[in-house]
């Protein structure tokens, strides 16, 4: 990633030990997953991406974590240092065409559709996607990349408490054990337009 490198960011990969979680079936090691592996590699790569985009110092980080009631989905988070999303802005996030003022002065040449195709692509194959982030000051205008060049906006973006990007995959069962999730099939396309 060229431009981590360019920012000097960090980027970490943090290591979960899934025998601690209740998730002995695996060893302790990333269980296997239901999903189509180019699809959720795009997933990935787009979350990162951004995440790299929009964090101008600090770093990101990749965990990842056994979730729900029964341990039944592999959950992964990308947390970055960047600029955070607004309350307003995580209302429209996932929607098709939609951009965060921030984004949009940050990025002027994205299309909008990123998190969206991301977000039929994880629930397509039984999973959810979803955003947290500590809410920017709305008194203040977002930044734009000069700004944040400079050394950013008090008390607006660039602050540095960042977002966490989170998204779950469907733990593949053994074919002996009954399984109730969706899976991506040719009956269950993902529509994406």
């Amino acid at each position: 990633m060229k431009l981590a490198r360019e920012r000097k960011l960090t980027i970490e990969i943090q290591k979960s030990d899934f025998s601690a979680q209740g998730g002995s079936a695996s060893g302790g090691k990333i269980p296997i997953v239901w999903c189509e592996a180019k699809q959720i590699t795009h997933v990935i790569s787009n979350l990162l991406d951004n995440a790299v985009y929009y964090t101008e110092k600090g770093g990101v980080a990749v965990s990842y974590e056994l979730a729900g009631e029964d341990k039944e989905f592999l959950q992964v988070n990308i947390k970055d240092t960047g600029a955070g999303i607004s309350e307003e802005d995580k209302q429209k996030l996932f929607q098709k065409f939609s951009r965060g003022s921030h984004a949009t002065n940050l990025r002027p040449d994205g299309s909008g559709l990123g998190l969206y195709i991301a977000k039929k692509i994880v629930e397509g194959g039984g999973g959810k996607i979803w955003v947290e982030s500590p809410a920017r000051n709305a008194a203040h205008p977002p930044a734009t990349m000069q700004q944040l060049r400079a050394g950013g906006v008090a008390g607006g973006a660039g602050d540095g408490k960042g977002s966490t990007f989170s998204f779950t995959v469907p733990i593949y069962k053994n074919q002996q054990t009954e399984y109730k999730e969706q899976r991506i099939s040719r009956e269950n396309k993902i529509e994406i337009f």
